[in-house]
């Protein structure tokens, strides 16, 4: 989760070095991991700033670990994996049932993975009638006691099979889960391994199923690639960035300027971070809501977070960025003094309560406001009134969003150059998540397809068959697993052999949607899959023309939605923005613009499913 080339990379963690050596003081620091590429190490490197790295074999610097030609097995040895790739989600069904009824491992616990909260739900209610032994979903849309109640199950034996989400594992110890199903694909190469990690943690023998589709696929890479309103758009970042650094610009913040006293405490404790004289220029906190910010910039929640990281990691020593953060405080009196008496006897009530908003009894203070005010760090306020509160009033933290120290002004050039860095390092991201499911598709697709051909030859029977089938998919699938965790770049193209093998099995996989997302260059030579040789283009004449009159009927309807006076307008400068709405809008999928509860009614919602 340090590096951003990791498969679960968590931005705020960009500041841990700063935290731990800075704030905690740490002399040593030691990072742990099963599942590191050689790109992640190298970048946990660089940001933990860590000089040496241990592998099972041996030791090495970071340049030698580069130039290692040598992988160690990374899947465990008492693990047997299998692919098997499927037409579609019936025929997934029906393996998947196979499975789980197979009589020699009918009592054994299961853990069968799916990518999609709403799949755990629906797969789960199907099987807990097709299957013994219990059958639940577990995910992270699931309150923790519900959550909690799964896994006790599980793990005391009282229910088999968990249908879940790579939300269920982490941390999970279950020595005797003896399967693991991936009902369609990982999001990457590492996942998988993690994922089947949690099977036969105990050294006996278990197995690793996956049962591939190219549907799945098709939909996870058009969310990875910002189908599911996930885009990284510049215009967003740099909208961002004007509501916090330029004054007068419109949204959700509020802006307050630092007082005498509270800009002294931000001098002194920004010279002790950074061990020198620090130059204020114009001071001030710039405060908002989560929920409100995500709204107007129409992103989610944890893209907007992830902005605000990168952006606070870049810009050291003209923010701080304060997450999680009550943007307001509640005080609610119970009676039994006189709240002028209380504000008299309590000398920080009565510098507070002039800060503060009454309304039905509720004071209400804008901490962000308060801190301006009377200075200090962000979490003394709360707790120094908590301190003093006694059995007088009640303190509530409410409204949770953000609050940022603007230390030094930056002009327009300085805010520009944060916006495209920040634009760029996502749409890297973006491309790295693209890449790292591409190669886990390619790596199980090929295994299953060098098992497949294994089981084509004549001469052994049966039973034979799909052992030696069963044998050739695992040999491939380790080998392609570790060369992918030995290469420094590149990843889809080493799994796939070499990138024109690569762009082959994508644009057989996605067609005219890979096709269009590479500028072309899936173009190889070769008849696209499905054509008919020596038709006269008449089939691909058809096609054209229904793909025209489609295109034409998308646009009709697109212009006739944002020309029409219901349609909201869209809080930003970049058009991507408002065609990622409208896409969503015609695929029937709700964005925070166009909440699906609101808008589902509307005739143009759903129109083109296809879209999604």
């Amino acid at each position: 989760a340090v590096s951003m080339w990791s498969h679960n990379f968590r931005p705020d963690y960009l500041r841990l070095h700063e935290f731990l050596v800075g704030a905690l003081h740490a002399r040593r620091l030691l990072a742990l991991t099963a599942t590191a590429t050689r790109p992640t190490v190298g970048s946990v490197c660089n940001i933990l700033k860590i000089q040496t790295i241990v592998r099972c074999d041996r030791s090495f610097t970071l340049p030698e670990l580069l130039a290692e030609p040598n992988q160690p097995r990374v899947q465990r040895g008492n693990l047997t994996m299998d692919v098997r790739c499927v037409g579609d989600e019936f025929a997934q069904e029906r393996e998947l049932i196979k499975i789980l009824r197979d009589e020699e491992h009918v009592k054994e616990s299961v853990v069968v993975y799916v990518w999609k909260r709403a799949t755990a739900d629906i797969l789960a209610r199907k099987l807990r009638t097709l299957v013994r032994g219990g059958v639940r979903s577990y995910h992270g849309s699931m309150v923790p006691e519900q959550r909690r109640a799964v896994q006790d199950a599980f793990m005391t034996d009282m229910t088999r099979v968990v249908v879940a989400t790579m939300a269920f594992g982490m941390g999970l110890d279950k020595p005797n889960i003896r399967t693991v199903v991936h009902f369609g694909l990982p999001k990457s190469i590492e996942n998988y391994i993690q994922e089947t990690g949690r099977c036969s943690r105990d050294g006996e023998k278990g197995r690793c199923i996956s049962l591939v589709t190219n549907k799945d696929y098709k939909a996870m890479r058009w969310m990875e690639s910002g189908g599911g309103g996930n885009s990284k758009q510049s215009g967003l970042i740099r909208r961002l960035l004007g509501m916090l650094l330029r004054e007068g610009e419109t949204g959700p913040q509020k802006r307050y300027e630092l007082s005498h006293g509270a800009e002294a405490f931000v001098r002194e404790e920004a010279e002790v971070a950074n061990g020198a004289n620090v130059e204020l220029n114009k001071p001030c906190y710039v405060a908002f809501e989560e929920a409100e910010m995500a709204k107007v910039l129409n992103c989610p929640a944890d893209e907007l977070h992830s902005a605000l990281a990168h952006f606070a990691y870049r810009a050291k020593g003209h923010v701080r960025l304060f997450s999680k953060f009550p943007t307001k405080l509640k005080l609610r009196f119970f009676g039994r003094t006189e709240v002028s008496d209380l504000a008299e006897r309590i000398p920080l009530l009565g510098r507070v309560l002039p800060l503060t908003k009454k309304n039905q009894g509720v004071y209400t203070i804008e901490l962000a406001k308060a801190l301006a005010e009377l200075g200090g760090p962000p979490g003394w306020l709360s707790n120094a009134l908590w301190q003093v509160a006694g059995r007088e009033f009640a303190i509530e933290k409410a409204d949770y969003g953000y609050m940022v120290l603007i230390i030094r002004q930056a002009d327009e050039q300085q805010i520009q150059a944060w916006a495209e860095e920040i634009s760029g390092i996502n749409t890297r991201a973006r491309q790295n998540s693209i890449e790292k499911l591409d190669a886990a598709f390619i790596a199980l697709s090929r295994s299953a397809e060098a098992g497949g051909k294994e089981a084509g030859k004549e001469g052994t029977g049966n039973g034979d068959k799909e052992a030696e089938r069963t044998s050739v998919v695992h040999q491939t699938l380790n080998d392609l697993i570790d060369a992918y965790f030995a290469t420094t770049h590149d990843p889809s193209a080493v799994v796939a052999g070499d990138p024109e093998e690569r762009k082959r099995r994508l644009y057989q996989a996605l067609g005219e949607e890979y096709k269009s997302r590479s500028g072309g260059a899936a173009a190889t030579g070769s008849a696209a899959p499905g054509s008919q040789p020596g038709a006269g283009g008449g089939g691909a004449m058809a096609q054209e023309e229904r793909q025209a009159i489609e295109r034409d009927a998308v646009f009709s309807l697109t212009a006739r939605l944002v020309m029409s006076p219901d349609w909201p307008s869209i809080p930003s400068d970049d058009p991507m923005a408002v065609a990622h709405v409208a896409t969503q809008f015609l695929a029937g999928i709700g964005s925070m613009v166009l909440p699906a509860a609101k808008w589902r009614g509307h005739r143009g919602w759903g129109a083109f499913p296809p879209f999604g």
